[in-house]
């Protein structure tokens, strides 16, 4: 992955194991996703899941808007510069799969969601194949997208408890996935004291 202007000065790509970014120096492979990035990741999974499950219950309104709400997330994931255009296009993708899979189970057709689970699945393994973030981290978003799928399928046809439960296991991936900001910004204040010194 090649450094972009957002990344310009040093940028903390794991927790566990620190690599920090410098001009002119090749990234690792990612762990961990950088808090900004993580939240876009989340809500393009999120409105992509409210806009599969409106178009089916017919909530034309709410589903352009929630379309909207990915192009927003997805056009400031791309910007971020953590990750190539490549691999924000194949995530969309897989959130976008995913959606449609459990809002067709809920509301649609087997058939489809059959269809559409493959897709994601497929999606997925270019994620994991892209080598721009661990395979665990790859499964950690595949697994996202799918828990935030399935809560808004839930939510729309009246599932209630399962939506709770799907939504708690949506926080789950979504903690895993991020660097938190406050964790970010200690290694950020102990490196520049490094350098400093």
């Amino acid at each position: 992955m090649e450094v972009t202007s957002y990344m310009r000065k040093y940028y903390v790509l794991s927790v566990v194991h620190p690599v920090f970014v410098y001009p002119g120096v090749n990234c690792a492979t990612l762990s961990r996703i950088p808090a900004m990035a993580a939240e876009d990741m989340e809500e393009i999974a999120q409105y992509a899941s409210w806009h599969a499950a409106n178009t089916m219950k017919r909530y034309r309104a709410d589903a352009q808007r929630d379309e909207s709400k990915v192009r927003r997330h997805y056009d400031s994931l791309c910007s971020s510069g953590v990750f190539s255009n490549e691999f924000c296009s194949v995530y969309e993708q897989m959130a976008w799969a995913a959606a449609w899979s459990t809002a067709s189970e809920r509301f649609g057709t087997k058939k489809d969601a059959r269809l559409y689970k493959k897709k994601w699945l497929d999606f997925h393994m270019e994620l994991f194949r892209s080598k721009e973030v661990t395979s665990q981290l790859a499964n950690d978003l595949r697994s996202l997208c799918w828990s935030s799928a399935w809560y808004t399928a839930n939510t729309r046809k009246g599932y209630r408890r399962d939506a709770e439960a799907d939504v708690r296991e949506m926080d789950v991936y979504y903690d895993r996935i991020r660097i938190l900001i406050h964790t970010q910004a200690r290694l950020r204040m102990k490196m520049d004291n490094a350098v400093a010194a």
